[in-house]
């Protein structure tokens, strides 16, 4: 089993709205350069909200953001569901309800 499968596989089995509120928020902790603060500002949320939404995906996928190695497993796992071309700003791809497909390409 790939570690990026090993970040990404609790998520899997969350709720469609609470995986793409969880994907969301890691898109624009990325894009604020690990700054929940700014990241809060793009999501138009509190910065405690934030920092909760970052201690789930923890949670979930065992792994510490203030790791470097964790966090490059983790964006690795989330350019393989959104690809390198997605944006924080970016819709949803067509066909899927929240822009997100938990699948390491063997199924």
């Amino acid at each position: 089993m790939s570690t990026i499968h090993t970040s990404r596989g609790p998520v899997v089995d969350l709720p469609v709205v609470e995986r793409a509120r969880l994907l969301q928020t890691l898109e624009h902790w990325f894009a604020a350069a690990g700054s929940a603060t700014d990241a809060a500002r793009s999501l138009f949320v509190h910065p405690i909200t934030v920092r909760y939404r970052l201690r789930r995906i923890e949670e979930l996928t065992d792994r510490s953001l203030s790791d470097p190695r964790a966090v490059a497993h983790i964006g690795a796992a989330l350019l393989a569901v959104r690809g390198p071309g997605a944006g924080h700003d970016e819709q949803p791809a067509a066909g899927r309800s929240d822009g997100t497909e938990w699948s390491d390409g063997t199924e």
